[in-house]
């Protein structure tokens, strides 16, 4: 993605439609998943990540994603 015009998101679950609360996510879980589930595809999202910019700072996820990456 190299612009806002190239993606776009909808969550389309009713909201009726619930999920457990479990442990909040974090490096730690998202690798120990991604270690036996992640194909590719997966790596390749955590290479290129989305990071939101405006005028109140960096707002991205490029430290998280280094992480994971380190860890898988």
């Amino acid at each position: 993605m190299t612009d806002k015009d190239e993606a776009a998101f909808a969550e389309i679950s009713p909201p009726e439609r619930v999920f457990p609360l479990g442990a909040p996510l974090n490096a730690a879980g998202v690798a120990e998943w991604a270690r036996s589930h992640a194909i590719p595809l997966h790596r390749r999202f955590f290479e290129q990540p989305i990071t939101i910019t405006g005028s109140s700072g960096d707002h991205g996820d490029r430290e998280i994603c280094a992480k994971i990456l380190a860890a898988i």
